[in-house]
Order: C-alpha cells, then sequence, then structure tokens
C-alpha cells in the first residue's frame, strides 16, 4: 500500500518463466525445486562434474534451463546428455529433465545449431538397419577394415581416435555363427534320436 499522496510501482521479475511456463514441452522446467538429485544421479554430471557445461547451473535440469533460455548459444549442452533418463526416474517433482533433454535434441535443426555429421550418420544407419540384405552384406565384409592402420585413424579429421584403437571386426558374423549353431543343434538332436 503506498503512503498517503504516493503512487506505488509494482515490478515483476519472472526471468522468462511466464515463457518457460508457456511452452507446452518444457513447461515442466519451471516446477524444478533445485534439489540437485537429477545431477546426483546422472553419469555424465559425476564424470565431468560441471565443467562441461557452458550455463551456469549444471547437469541435467541446467541443460533444460540453459535451452529455454537461449537455445542457440546453449544447444551444445544437450550432447551431454546419455539419454538414460535416470534423472527422470529420481526427480521428486516429475520435472523429466531426460526426456526434456529428448524433446530439445529434436529441435535442434529448428535453431540450425544440429550436428551435421551425426544428423548423415543416423540417416545412413537407418539406412543400413532398415535393409536386412545391405546390412548382412556390410557386417560380412566389415572384417576388411582392420587392414587399416592406426596411424591413419590418427588425423585431425577424426577426433575420436585420439586415446581410442580401431576396433577390430571378427571374421565371422554373429548371423554366420548363429547359424552354425543352430546346424549344430539340429544335428544333436538327429543323434539322439
Amino acid at each position: 500500500k503506498a503512503r498517503p499522496g504516493a503512487e506505488m510501482h509494482v515490478i515483476l521479475v519472472d526471468n522468462g518463466r511466464s515463457n518457460i511456463i508457456a511452452d507446452q514441452l518444457h513447461w515442466r522446467t519451471a516446477k524444478c525445486i533445485r534439489c540437485g538429485a537429477c545431477m546426483n544421479t546422472c553419469p555424465v554430471y559425476r564424470r565431468s562434474m560441471g565443467y562441461s557445461y557452458n550455463y551456469f547451473i549444471p547437469g541435467p535440469i541446467g541443460i533444460n534451463l540453459g535451452m529455454v533460455h537461449n537455445p542457440k548459444k546453449h544447444s551444445g549442452n544437450v550432447s551431454a546428455c546419455s539419454l538414460c533418463l535416470s534423472c527422470d526416474l529420481v526427480c521428486p517433482v516429475k520435472v523429466a529433465p531426460g526426456s526434456q533433454i529428448y524433446y530439445w535434441r529434436q529441435a535442434l535443426e529448428d535453431f540450425h545449431t544440429e550436428n551435421k555429421e551425426k544428423k548423415y550418420m543416423s540417416v545412413a544407419m537407418t539406412e543400413l538397419y532398415e535393409h536386412p540384405a545391405i546390412y548382412i552384406v556390410a557386417t560380412k565384409y566389415a572384417h576388411f577394415a582392420n587392414i587399416i592402420p592406426q596411424k591413419m585413424m590418427d588425423v585431425k579429421l577424426n577426433p575420436w581416435s585420439v586415446g581410442h584403437d580401431i576396433p577390430h571386426f571378427p571374421k565371422k558374423t554373429f548371423h554366420t555363427l548363429y547359424k552354425q549353431m543352430m546346424e549344430e543343434e539340429k544335428e544333436k538332436e538327429k543323434g539322439i534320436k
């Protein structure tokens, strides 16, 4: 109440909470009570602590809060999630931070911040897994990649190779081994009868 003869001005500072609540997919982020349960259970946060996040609140909830405040600036944080969803299970107010991160990942293309290489790899893997004939041929001849020397992998274009060795593919695929095992089982059954 203003004193007699004076005006009272009320300024509401919501720090963008009205926008968060208006967001159909991410309104639950505003329910967070900052208990830290999501950070304590997050395997990525437990390994890297807060240093791998560029928003001042780390962990799963920090990823979401950063994205609701500035998705272009903080979109790199959504990759700091394994999508194990353990944070969804422990959240006492059911914010579901892991599920929220999944929705943010689906929207990265809208912000033009998606990782192009991952996108192309996902398209290629989808094609591979949706066509069994291509998959069988690819796994049958994958062992030829074993002849590539490690030095060829250790280049600036392949940052993954730092600290990693080339995986060695077996000469016999799982499908081949499984067929052999099934044939051996049939032979055993014939021998028993």
